[in-house]
C-alpha cells in the first residue's frame, strides 16, 4: 500500500482473511506518508490458511515504512494477526530520507475533478485509459473513472509534466503542504499472534533496545518505552502483573494500554493474556494488574508485554519475565443468559490451551466436542445436564485419551435439545 489510505486488509470473518506469505519482500507494506488509517486485521502472515504450517516472508511480516496511524490487529474479537516465521521481524516501523515534496503533495486539492494525469521523464500523448502503462517503469493508479496519478518517485518530481486526460493540455503543479516533520508515528499494534519471526516479534527499527530515561527519544512510534515487568505471580484464574512504564507525561500520551502476552520461545508475544490501563497518575511507579487470561499458566511460563500511548504509539515487547505459581481455569458459576449461545474460542489460533465460552438459556443435556475435518471426535469437553448460565470450558489440545493432537484446523460443537452451533478453531504446534 504505497501512499495509500484507509484500507482494511483481511478482516474478522473466516471469509475476509488474507494469507500472506511466501513472498520475496514483506507479507504487507505500508509505504510513505500518504499511506495512513490502514488497517491490517484476522490475516495470516508467514503462514498457511491454517496456521499451523510456516511459509515465510523474505522480509518482516508487516513492514512500515515511513507511515503513519495505521493499526496492526485491533482491540476486538479475531481482529488480531497470526504474524509467524517470517525472516525478519514479525511487526517493522522504519524511517528513511525523502528530500522533496511527494506527488501527492505537489497536485492541488481538488486534482481528481480538475483530471490531473502526469507522466514523468517524458511526454506521451494522453487520451484517457489508453495512457496506462504506457511507460514501464512508472505505475499508474486509477483514482477515479478518468483520472490516472503515477507513483513516480520523489527524486524524479522535477521532471514531473502533468496533463489533462480528456483534453491533453499541460496542466500547472501546485505544491500543497511540507512533508511532515514527523514520519513513522502511531502506528498501533494489538492483540496479534507473534512468533517464530527471526529478529523481533515488534522492532522499531531506529530505536535502543533499551529503555531511556523518561523515554525522551525520538523515532518510529517515537520511540515508546516498552513496560518492566517486576513480578509476575499465578494464584487460582488470577495472574498478577506488578510492571512500571518510565514515560514521562511530557512525552508519552496518556494513558497507555499495556497488553500481556504469553511468550513464545523466542521471546514474542504469542498468545493475548489481558489488558491493563497505565494512568499519568501511575507515571515511573509500579502497578499490579489483576488478570484472568482464560487459559492455564505454569510456573515458569515466560510472559512479555507491550506499551501503546493514547496517540497510537506500541512499543516493541518487553524483555520476558517467569510466572510464579500457577494459573487454573474454572466453571464459573451459572448465571442468566438471554440466549444460547457458542462464543469463537480465544486465542485462535493457540497453543498450548484455548478457551470456549457458551450460554444455556435452559436446563437440560449439554454436549461440548471436538471434531477433527474428517467429522471425528477428538474429544468431548462437556456430557451432561446444565442449569440455565454462562459457561466456559478449556481445550488443552489433547484428546480422550490425552495424547496430544496434531496442528491444523478443527471444528467444535455445542448441542442441546433446543439448539446447534458450529465453529472452528486453530491448533499450532
Amino acid at each position: 500500500i504505497r501512499d495509500a489510505s484507509d484500507n482494511l486488509v483481511g478482516g474478522v470473518s473466516e471469509a475476509a482473511r488474507n494469507v500472506l506469505a511466501g513472498h520475496g519482500f514483506a507479507g504487507v507494506f505500508l509505504r510513505g506518508e500518504e499511506a495512513t488509517n490502514n488497517k491490517i486485521q484476522g490475516n495470516y502472515i508467514g503462514t498457511d490458511a491454517s496456521g499451523a504450517n510456516l511459509l515465510p516472508n523474505n522480509d518482516s511480516g508487516v513492514d512500515i515504512f515511513l507511515a503513519s496511524d495505521n493499526l496492526i490487529g485491533g482491540s476486538g474479537d479475531g481482529e488480531g494477526n497470526l504474524i509467524a516465521g517470517n525472516k525478519k521481524s514479525g511487526v517493522t516501523v522504519r524511517l528513511g530520507s525523502s528530500s522533496s515534496a511527494s506527488l501527492q503533495e505537489r497536485l492541488p486539492q481538488n486534482a481528481e475533478t480538475l483530471g490531473y494525469l502526469n507522466l514523468a521523464r517524458k511526454q506521451m500523448p494522453v487520451s484517457g485509459r489508453r495512457s496506462r502503462g504506457r511507460t514501464a517503469s512508472l505505475q499508474f493508479i486509477e483514482t477515479s473513472p478518468a483520472v490516472f496519478i503515477s507513483a513516480a518517485s520523489a527524486s524524479h518530481d522535477r521532471q514531473e509534466t502533468f496533463w489533462h486526460t480528456q483534453t491533453e493540455e499541460q496542466l500547472p503543479v501546485v505544491t500543497r503542504s511540507a512533508r511532515r516533520a514527523d514520519p513513522g508515528i502511531a502506528n498501533a499494534i494489538h492483540r496479534n499472534s507473534m512468533f517464530g519471526n527471526a529478529v523481533l516479534g515488534i522492532d522499531l527499527a531506529s530505536v535502543s533496545r533499551t529503555n531511556d530515561a523518561g523515554d525522551a527519544d525520538s523515532g518510529e512510534n517515537r520511540g515508546q518505552n516498552f513496560p518492566e515487568i517486576q513480578t509476575a505471580d499465578g494464584s487460582g484464574s488470577t495472574l498478577s502483573v506488578t510492571y512500571l512504564i518510565s514515560s514521562s507525561p511530557n512525552n508519552s500520551a496518556y494513558p497507555i494500554t499495556v497488553e500481556f502476552f504469553l511468550a513464545s520461545q523466542n521471546n514474542q508475544g504469542k498468545t493475548y493474556l489481558g489488558t491493563d490501563t497505565y494512568s499519568s497518575s501511575d507515571a515511573g511507579n509500579n502497578k499490579t494488574a489483576s488478570i484472568l487470561p482464560g487459559i492455564s499458566i505454569n510456573t515458569g511460563d515466560k510472559i512479555v508485554a507491550t506499551a501503546t500511548d493514547a496517540d497510537g504509539n506500541t512499543s516493541e515487547f518487553s524483555d520476558t519475565f517467569a510466572v510464579s505459581g500457577v494459573v487454573s481455569v474454572e466453571d464459573p458459576e451459572p448465571g442468566s443468559p438471554v440466549t444460547y449461545a457458542l462464543q469463537q474460542n480465544y486465542p485462535n489460533p493457540f497453543n498450548p490451551s484455548t478457551t470456549i465460552s457458551y450460554s444455556v438459556e435452559s436446563a437440560g443435556e449439554v454436549e461440548l466436542r471436538i471434531y477433527n475435518m474428517l467429522g471425528q471426535v477428538i474429544r468431548t469437553l462437556v456430557q451432561g445436564n446444565k442449569p440455565a448460565g454462562d459457561y466456559f470450558a478449556v481445550w488443552d489440545g489433547k484428546d480422550d485419551f490425552g495424547r496430544h493432537v496434531t496442528s491444523g484446523l478443527y471444528v467444535y460443537k455445542l448441542v442441546t435439545s433446543d439448539f446447534q452451533s458450529t465453529r472452528k478453531m486453530v491448533f499450532l504446534k
